[in-house]
Parts: structure tokens; C-alpha cells; sequence
């Protein structure tokens, strides 16, 4: 990222006389805010970067994998919108879930036409997000999209594999079942700050009940933040994605009271991390949507934190997935 002092608004201020000239400039050679008719996305009220020192990261399951994908293209199109328009900056690492190879570059692509900033698909999921065999599937449905502009590689990424006894399974099967989920370290460029990252899908309906539904929480939490360690030390480690639990593990319980959630404990009772909103709004800030599934834990400082909190996935005119995204701004505690 850029080094700056304070935000940058893409627009500034000018006088009336200058808007004709500029905005003929501007359908020769396309802004960082501009981007081609086809992609059908509005305006970005984000700022052109983040301060050095701050990486912007966000998580979405964007539920563009399975089924039928016809509508997938206008849906990212519509992601990408509303995520400009709320992230204080152009995001520097999305950790997306329940992508394929071609939404996940559709992400990638409509983000860098619409910021003019290079994205890319670090960690690039399969074309088809299964593979399988009468003793194995694999299920790869997660992805790592990063800002080239602001941030570099430090390794080619990769997986981790999470996976149950077949006697745990709620029906008996011989064939062993393996999620795979995306993880990568990235450097920012004006800083050095260095994150690594992991895209998690925590997926528990093949289990027999509730009580293994918690036991492999607890399991799978474990082995990521133990991958992450291992991988990736001296790093500020980041896990975001889609846990299918709350925070509380009963609903209708007291944010501050209520009994947690396994992986929640896991992460943050146990290995320290900061649960992004949480810490946030536990710091004294309001309104960012602390329900839901989906997660950003740290072992960096989350100094901002929200979800799509307006966003009401029974619109269709403006549906993109059924959950909303989260973003954090992280910094070295």
C-alpha cells in the first residue's frame, strides 16, 4: 500500500467549469474509480488506499459454486458494488467461500476494473470445487483474492484439509470426505507488514448429531490455528470465512454472557486471537452487525470492523448471496 496520512476520497472537489473536460479524459483513459458499461457496477465511495501499516481484509461466502450459476456474473457484480461503497478502502486480501475458479476471477476482475488497482486469485480454487472416487471426495469450494497493488505473495499458498471418522458420519459410507481450505501469506508492500490467511467453510451436515457438530469444531479450529502457526510464524495470523455457528452457541443469549461457541473459544480463549466486530464493539463502537456465521479472527490489532449490515438477502433486486460480507482493518498489535 501507498504510504498516506489520511484518506484519500477519489473525487475531490472540482468546479463546475472542469466536469465536461474531465469526464471526456476520462472516457478516453478509465480511472481508478471508472469501470467498462459491461460490468454494471456503481460508483466506489472507497478510498484509494489504506494507511501503511493497515491491511484491509475481508470475508464472504458468496455462494457462487454449487448448483445453478446463471445469475453468478450479475451477483458479483452487485458484491463488488456494495462492498466499495461500504469499506472505508480498497480491500488488500478477500477470503471468499463456496466460490469456483470463474466467480472467484470474476471477483478479481470486476475489482480491478473498478478500482483500477491489480487483483488477482492467489489461491485459485478448481474449476469444478469436487473430485471423487469410490474411497474419497474432496471438496474445494474456498479462495484467496489479494491486491497485487498493495500487497505481494510470500508463498504459493495452498490447503488445509479437514475431515471426520467415517463413524462419526450420519450415514454409513466407506468413502472418506475432505474439505479443503485455502491459505496463503502476503506481505504489504509499503510496510512490510506481513499476514498470513486462511479461507475456512466449516461444514458439519454429515455429521450424526449436535454433540460431534461441536467436538469437530473444536478439532478443525485447532488444526488451523496449528497450520497457521507452523506455516507461518512471525506472522500475524488471520482466519476469516464461514463457520455455520454463532458466536453464541445457544440463540437468545447475552452477547457478553452467553455460553461461546467451540471454535470461538478455540481461537480466541485459547490461541488469543481477536474476534474482529467483537473486539471492535466491545471497544465502544456501534451498529456493525454482530450476528451471523461469519468471522474474522486475528493475532493482529482489528482497529475497524463491520458487516453489510443493511443488506437483506430476501431482495431480489439486490440479492448476491445468502450472507452478508464482513471486512476488518488490521494492524500489528
Amino acid at each position: 500500500m501507498h504510504v498516506v496520512q489520511t484518506r484519500k476520497k477519489l473525487f475531490p472537489f472540482i468546479g463546475a467549469a472542469l466536469v465536461a473536460p474531465i469526464l471526456l479524459i476520462g472516457a478516453l483513459s478509465p480511472s481508478r474509480s471508472q469501470t467498462s458499461p459491461s460490468l454494471s457496477v456503481s460508483l466506489s465511495s472507497a478510498s484509494a488506499t489504506s494507511p501503511s501499516g493497515k491491511v484491509l481484509v475481508v470475508t464472504s461466502n458468496l455462494r457462487a459454486a454449487w448448483g445453478n450459476q446463471g445469475d453468478m456474473r450479475v451477483r458479483m457484480g452487485r458484491y463488488v458494488g456494495r462492498l466499495l461503497n461500504q469499506a472505508p478502502w480498497y480491500p488488500d486480501v478477500l477470503l471468499l467461500q463456496e466460490v469456483k475458479r470463474n466467480s472467484a476471477e470474476r471477483v478479481a476482475s470486476l475489482l480491478s476494473a473498478r478500482t483500477g488497482d491489480n487483483y488477482v486469485v492467489a489461491v485459485r480454487p478448481p474449476k469444478i470445487p469436487w473430485r471423487e472416487t469410490p474411497k474419497i471426495r474432496t471438496e474445494t469450494d474456498s479462495g484467496i483474492v489479494i491486491n497485487r497493488t498493495t500487497t505481494k505473495k510470500l508463498d504459493h499458498g495452498g490447503y488445509i484439509s479437514l475431515t471426520f471418522k467415517r463413524s462419526d458420519a450420519a450415514y454409513p459410507s466407506k468413502r472418506v470426505e475432505v474439505n479443503q481450505h485455502a491459505r496463503l501469506s502476503v506481505q504489504e508492500i509499503s510496510s512490510g507488514l506481513k499476514l498470513s490467511v486462511a479461507s475456512v467453510h466449516f461444514q458439519y451436515q454429515l455429521l450424526k448429531n449436535r454433540a460431534l457438530r461441536r467436538t469437530y469444531q473444536k478439532k478443525w479450529a485447532e488444526k488451523v490455528t496449528k497450520k497457521l502457526e507452523t506455516k507461518y510464524p512471525g506472522t500475524l495470523r488471520t482466519v476469516g470465512g464461514d463457520f455455520n455457528q454463532e458466536r453464541c452457541l445457544h440463540p437468545g443469549g447475552g452477547i457478553l454472557t452467553c455460553k461461546r461457541s467451540p471454535f470461538w473459544k478455540v481461537f480466541v480463549d485459547r490461541h488469543h486471537y481477536l474476534d474482529s466486530i467483537y473486539k471492535v464493539w466491545r471497544d465502544g463502537r456501534k451498529h456493525l452487525g454482530l450476528g451471523g456465521v461469519d468471522f474474522i479472527f486475528t493475532k493482529g490489532n482489528p482497529v475497524n470492523a463491520k458487516t453489510d449490515r443493511s443488506y437483506n438477502k430476501k431482495a431480489r433486486a439486490t440479492f448476491y448471496s445468502d450472507h452478508r460480507f464482513v471486512w476488518a482493518t488490521i494492524s500489528a498489535r
